[in-house]
């Protein structure tokens, strides 16, 4: 992902949130002790949805930065239908 007017590629972090690991498999609970798993398990689905909304809205300057790149924050109506 290339950040609008930036003369390089820059980094974008991805940041999903409990709603959406939880919506990714509903038939596990999505806790501290497994979050990540359940996102690892699900990546290419986050990647392609993060691709799709960094394409159609861009970075939302309200999401912040994290070690100087900006976020994109997924959320369960971020991925498809």
């Amino acid at each position: 992902m290339k950040v609008e007017n930036s003369g390089r590629d820059d980094f974008v972090w991805v940041v999903a949130t409990y709603e959406c690991i939880a919506d990714l498999d509903p038939s596990q609970i999505a806790d501290q002790f497994n979050a990540t798993e359940i996102a690892a398990s699900h990546r290419e689905l986050l990647e392609q949805a993060a691709s799709v909304k960094f394409d159609e809205k861009g970075i939302d300057p309200e999401e912040g930065v994290h070690v100087g790149m900006p976020v994109l924050r997924m959320h369960s109506y971020d991925l498809p239908g």
